[in-house]
């Protein structure tokens, strides 16, 4: 059963027959106003101290990763002014990633990729001599290649070898004919170049270490 409102009706003299408020006397129409105002405005007050409260403690997932940045780049801008304390800070951090960046490319081993290959017939079949280029200038070292003809090609590799002088020259051959391997050492800076002897027109797929690209020739 709900309490009535205890306030008195000016217009008919009896008791105002409107559901009192929670934890008051009277209705909304006859309750003072100041006071639920201050409550309101208390509440609100409170809410806001609480939400501030906990953004404080408990931080949000951007200001973490904010600060797990920050954390990951103190050593480096601390690293930036010792080694440049006459420049600005944001100075300082550009210059010192350009030498990171050159001591980055120093450190890459060289890279191999295809320069040029031409087509010889001989009495034997067709002859592919392919030229590499490299991005740095010193030695290679070992090198590794693997040649395959298609499934579908009727045409066999006769001959894999390097163009130049070399060491160590290994070389498998499959029994269909259809993937060789090559490999070598190659002594000095030169660019590598091998001689690849096919039976027939074909194309030929090649391979090789150094982050070479593989690559595919059409042998006319």
């Amino acid at each position: 059963m709900f309490k009535g409102c205890k306030a008195v009706a000016i217009s008919t003299g009896g008791q105002c027959k409107r559901r009192a408020l929670p934890g008051s006397r009277y209705c909304y129409a006859h309750v003072e106003k100041v006071p639920l105002l201050l409550g309101a405005a208390a509440g609100a007050l409170l809410s806001l101290l609480v939400a501030e409260v906990y953004r404080s403690f408990v931080p949000s997932e951007e200001s973490r990763r904010i600060t797990a940045l920050q954390q990951t780049l103190d050593p480096f801008v601390d690293l930036a002014r010792n080694k440049y304390p006459d420049l600005d800070t944001q100075v300082a951090l550009k210059r010192l990633r350009a030498n990171l960046d050159e001591v980055r490319e120093l450190a890459e081993p060289p890279r191999l990729s295809l320069h040029s290959h031409e087509v010889q017939r001989t009495p034997e079949g067709l002859l592919v001599l392919i030229t590499f280029t490299r991005t740095k200038d010193v030695p290679l070292g070992s090198l590794e290649y693997v040649a395959g003809l298609p499934t579908t090609s009727t045409e066999k590799i006769l001959e894999f070898r390097p163009a130049l002088t070399s060491m160590n020259v290994r070389m498998q051959l499959s029994k269909d004919g259809k993937v060789a391997r090559l490999s070598f050492d190659l002594s000095g800076s030169r660019g590598p170049r091998i001689k690849l002897l096919l039976s027939g027109p074909t194309a030929v797929r090649v391979q090789g270490n150094h982050n070479l690209e593989p690559f595919t020739i059409d042998v006319r």
